[in-house]
């Protein structure tokens, strides 16, 4: 854009044209946005739309004044330069136009804003001869001052007289009127109709409303480096998005492959195998019968019958156990071939989540661009608007345009000072690298005997009786821990895996009793106590919360338990003593309700898997797989021994195993204990247990590097069990 000072000399006519229609603005409106149209061009759109008006430019929202059209702000402004264009095109193309004076049809040479007419060359110098017409000789614009390219903004705004009194139009306005919306008044007036109306100097006013437009427009610039910085990291990111799609298929093609071909050299040694063992009991009786038959010859007579009998008995032997291995081999076989099919299916459903998430992220990267460039042609359309009317140095002008500027700007720098998640996270495709674990994970997982480590956080919560409720992992591999002492606020402490806080958060509450947390994506973990849920941002410390019962629209009730869906992001969460489990978007609003089966209606505990979401249910102490449409898929197995069958907390690692926590009493006593039982993720079946003699509440999983642990949190206290999860 040209400068402020020379910005005259290079107005050409597509810089006074309506974008709508394409032509020279007609009696021109500015929106709050600083954007500008055609009144007409306005009409037309509000009569298709209905009575609702969007910007064409910045699509924001305008409120349509009662009188329509007639009720937008005029941009006196703009008109001034359209009727200055349009008088320099004449002027320079020496056009025949009427002179306003001897009303002659010759080529003009001058035009005279206080008589609003082109003047011939005669009249002109009679213009500037008259003692009669000396006031006019300020307002003449010659051919030769276009000629000149000198006319800045401020000479066209000394060209202009100063706008008449509307009430007493033979009289000058040098005097506004606030309470009017800075409408121009004479001296008369302010002992009339605005005899007690708020009213100002225009040189005074313009001058105070120059020096705010002055400190908004810094205020802009103090936040315009980010805001381009972030546009070109938007610009960034939407490359790296198709990059990581197809980084992260490849890398499923190749962990595919490899799984295969582990497969098929398995079943090549079950093979090889058999053969092997086939030939051996070949051998073996081969040489029984070899004996058999050595003897048969020493005693041919004496024990034909018997040897008969053995052979025929020893043949059946041999097909018995041939049989078996057969068997066996077969049944392995087609073990292989379904575990293949089932790893082929999910690697569709994979590749599916993955053009899926591609899609979302396009689309949440195209929203965000979209917004960035808005506000950036915001900035600069308001900064380049408020450099001319500054620049003009015209009291009127700065009256009438001020305060619309400065509204516009404020609205402006809360979208300048928006806060956007991390843009980085949306090239990363958390949802599919979830799935894609689970194709190339592990046969096996199992706990390490004794703990590696103990965490001692109960002295980062002050008070005698100190306890955990519940912990949950970030993506950097901290430890996000919810608990308290008894009355007063609940404690949110983010430590990292040596035990040293990071950070500490508190929030207020009656009671920090049934604090849950679980994470919900990368570094947001959600919090559920009482009747409220909220969101803690364990990078940035901050926390936002609702009443739950005024999200569902219920009455209230103690939340209970809470997880995290790493497909959707979205948060579920139960409460005692219902039958439902809620489904709450990113921003806590309700997304879905969900009926528990068999009559459960105590959850304490859930987690997603595989799609279905595990329940820990007290009320009929057991823990279930149910699916989203609320039918029970399986019923899971308790510990051995009987004497911990209360379900109270689960959660699963990265290739999919399940863990439950089974509790003797839910009182968390000095002799309590607990059972933790994993799980197979495909059937279900109970793997192992670890009995533990202590009062463990809560647990999760942590990867910690490329190391994944289990943490198990005890109850009162304030300590952590940190083991190891080997993958085999």
């Amino acid at each position: 854009m040209a400068s402020a000072s020379s910005l005259l000399e290079d107005i050409d006519d597509k810089f006074c044209q309506c974008c709508i229609c394409f032509r020279q603005y007609k009696d021109p409106c500015q929106l709050p946005c600083l954007h500008r149209y055609c009144s007409e061009c306005l009409q037309e759109i509000i009569d298709i739309t209905k009575d609702k008006l969007k910007c064409p430019l910045c699509q924001e929202s305008v409120v349509i004044p009662e009188n329509g059209v007639e009720g937008l702000k005029k941009d006196f402004f703009m008109k001034e330069i359209v009727e200055f264009v349009q008088v320099r095109s004449s002027l320079k193309d020496k056009q025949l136009h009427q002179c306003g004076d001897c009303s002659r049809q010759v080529k003009a040479t001058a035009y005279c804003f206080k008589c609003s007419d082109f003047l011939c060359k005669d009249c002109h110098d009679y213009h500037m001869t008259r003692k009669s017409l000396q006031e006019h000789r300020p307002h003449l614009l010659t051919l030769t001052d276009i000629e000149s390219r000198n006319i800045t903004l401020e000479k066209l705004s000394s060209l202009k007289e100063a706008p008449r009194c509307q009430a007493h139009l033979h009289n000058v306005s040098y005097l506004c009127c606030k309470t009017c919306g800075n409408l121009p008044i004479c001296v008369a007036c302010t002992y009339g109709s605005h005899k007690e109306h708020e009213i100002e100097d225009v040189s005074c006013l313009a001058e105070s409303e120059r020096e705010r437009l002055k400190q908004r427009v810094k205020s802009l610039n103090d936040c315009k480096d980010r805001v381009y910085e972030l546009r070109e990291t938007m610009r960034t990111v939407s490359g790296e998005i198709q990059a990581h799609a197809e980084g992260t298929i490849e890398e499923l093609d190749h962990k595919f492959e490899a799984r295969v071909e582990a497969y098929e050299a398995k079943q090549r040694q079950i093979s090889d195998d058999v053969v092997r063992e086939k030939d051996e009991i070949k051998k073996t009786y081969s040489r029984r019968k070899s004996a058999l038959d050595e003897e048969m010859e020493e005693k041919l007579q004496q024990i034909r019958k018997e040897y008969e009998g053995k052979q025929i008995e020893t043949d059946h032997e041999l097909g018995d156990l041939i049989s078996d291995k057969d068997a066996r081999y077969a049944n392995k076989t087609q073990e292989l071939k379904t575990k293949q099919e089932l790893l082929k299916n999910r690697l569709e459903v994979v590749k599916q989540v993955i053009d899926q998430e591609k899609d979302d992220k396009t689309e949440e990267s195209k929203r965000v661009s979209e917004h960035i460039e808005g506000t950036i042609s915001r900035f600069e359309n308001l900064t380049s608007t408020s450099a001319n009317i500054l620049e003009s140095n015209n009291n009127w002008t700065a009256v009438q345009n001020v305060e619309a500027i400065c509204r516009a700007a404020e609205t402006l720098e809360v979208d300048m000072k928006r806060e956007f998640p991390d843009v980085g996270e949306l090239s990363e495709f958390m949802r599919s690298k979830c799935l894609l674990r689970r194709i190339g994970g592990a046969q096996n997982v199992v706990m390490s005997e004794k703990a590696e480590s103990v965490l001692e956080v109960g002295r980062f919560i002050p008070g005698d009786y100190k306890f955990i409720e519940g912990i949950a992992s970030t993506r950097e591999g901290d430890i996000v821990i919810s608990g308290g002492a008894g009355g007063g606020p609940a404690y949110i402490n983010v430590v990292n895996i040596e035990g040293e806080r990071i950070k500490q958060h508190l929030v207020e509450t009656s009671s920090p009793v049934y604090c849950y947390c679980t994470i919900v994506i990368a570094n947001e973990v959600a919090i559920a106590f009482q009747d409220t849920i909220g969101i803690y941002d364990a990078r940035r410390d901050t926390y936002r919360s609702k009443v739950f019962s005024q999200v569902i629209n219920k009455s209230t009730g103690k939340l209970r338990c809470a997880a995290n869906d790493d497909v959707s992001n979205n948060i579920i969460v139960g409460r005692e003593d219902d039958q439902d489990l809620y489904v709450l978007s990113e921003q806590l609003e309700l997304v879905d309700t969900l009926r528990l089966p068999g009559g459960m209606s105590k959850p304490v505990g859930i987690a997603v898997s595989d799609g279905n979401i595990i329940v820990c249910d007290l009320g009929l102490n057991k823990a279930c797989v149910v699916s989203r449409k609320g039918q029970l898929v399986h019923t899971f197995t308790k510990p051995t021994g009987g004497k911990c069958d209360k379900p109270y907390s689960v959660c699963t690692d990265r290739n999919g195993y399940i863990y439950i926590l089974w509790m003797k009493d839910i009182y968390f006593r000095h002799d309590s204990s607990c059972t933790v039982a994993q799980y197979h993720p495909e059937d279900h079946s109970l793997l192992s247990e670890r009995f533990f003699k202590a009062d463990a509440s809560s647990m999760t999983t942590a990867l910690i590097g490329n190391i994944e642990k289990m943490l198990i949190a005890h109850h009162k206290g304030g300590k952590i069990n940190v083991y190891s999860l080997n993958e085999e």
